[in-house]
């Protein structure tokens, strides 16, 4: 492969470390980056703690449109420092930033979603591997697909990283007064998605909507 992705948690933190590690081992030339809202603070920890060569910050849809279309494992990262919202590993293997990047506005975070083909994620073998855990697996439970119908809370609770998370990502070192917009999907793109996701895989027997704050708007 290219590039190798992983999306860390807090509580798996441990034993994603060790994945990023037999990566490393088993595909050499591959480009590894790691993302989410883990990885997003704490960036500088991981570049120095796992063979990781980036993690993106915040967002990373057009960060990650602009690296494959520029770098690939053959050619190494050439033009990285152009790409905002970044931080790589130098030649010192010390994490360096680059420019912040920018977080999605309403027109881009729908446009985004709408590119969304469901019939190109492999469910299926998600939802088997899932059911091969269990003496009697639940369908109901199991065959989910999830969909992001919006990317910000507008509450300013300190402790919670959903709110925390996309202003540390684009916002300059200190700047802890910039704050993002908030983008969701109007309730007929949303709907728009829960269609195409079930004519994808009609097999699917729930929809995980994935939202800070859903009911903040009445219309959905």
């Amino acid at each position: 492969y290219d590039y190798i992705g992983f999306n860390l948690t807090h509580t798996t933190l441990e034993h994603d470390i060790g994945l990023i590690y037999r990566a490393k081992k088993e595909s050499q030339d591959s480009i590894l980056m790691a993302g989410g809202i883990e990885a997003t603070f704490i960036h500088d920890w991981l570049i120095k703690s796992a063979p990781l060569d980036l993690v993106v910050l915040g967002e990373g849809e057009e960060i990650l449109e602009q690296l494959f279309q520029n770098n690939n494992s053959a050619v190494g990262l050439k033009n990285i420092l152009q790409i905002p919202g970044l931080v790589i590993r130098d030649k010192n293997g010390e994490p360096k930033k680059t420019l912040p990047g920018r977080f999605l506005d309403q027109e881009r975070f729908s446009y985004i979603s709408s590119l969304l083909d469901f019939s190109q994620v492999s469910y299926p073998v998600f939802w088997n591997a899932n059911a091969s855990q269990y003496r009697e697996p639940n369908p109901q439970e199991i065959n989910a697909i999830r969909i992001f119908t919006g990317n910000y809370c507008p509450h300013k609770c300190t402790f919670c990283s959903s709110t925390n998370f996309l202003d540390y990502s684009y916002s300059k070192e200190g700047d802890v007064n910039k704050r993002t917009k908030v983008v969701r999907l109007i309730a007929e793109d949303t709907m728009n998605m829960i269609v195409r996701a079930y004519y994808a895989y009609n097999m699917v027997k729930t929809i995980i909507i994935d939202d800070d704050n859903f009911v903040m708007s009445l219309d959905r």
